[in-house]
């Protein structure tokens, strides 16, 4: 089964990269830092699972520069927790940060727009994510 899973995951991947080379493209780069929870969570672009992402990882997506939908969640979970809109602009590179906001009165997954310098920093601390591996 997990054969299967790795194929799937090829192939979405697979269709969001190579879609039309006339269509601008932008970068997009998702971080997730270390934390003290430990559970993968689900990054969903334009309704389709592109990875599981762990701790201490990012990914590093090629998108038509276009309005785009990115979704979060926890595994353990299953409902989306994060729900973001973002216009990508052609030959732009985007640096959007998963994190977890905690009080005494909710526990949840956020997402934020980190500044080029302090993503470049903290990228040189994180293993990129492997889309040939199984999530």
């Amino acid at each position: 089964m997990s054969f299967y899973i790795n194929i799937f995951y090829t192939l979405v991947w697979a269709s969001l990269r190579f879609t039309s080379t006339d269509t601008p493209k932008a970068k997009l780069f998702i971080l997730r830092e270390r934390e003290f929870w430990g559970s993968s969570v689900s990054i969903i672009i334009q309704g389709k699972k592109i990875a599981e992402l762990s701790q201490n990882r990012y990914i590093e997506i090629e998108l038509p520069a276009e309005s785009t939908v990115i979704e979060i969640s926890r595994n353990i979970q299953e409902k989306i927790e994060v729900k973001a809109v973002i216009t990508l602009e052609a030959n732009k590179t985007y640096y959007l940060k998963v994190y977890r906001e905690l009080d005494y009165f909710k526990d949840q997954l956020m997402l934020g727009r980190l500044g080029t310098q302090s993503a470049l920093q903290e990228l040189k601390h994180m293993k990129k994510y492997d889309f040939s591996a199984i999530p």
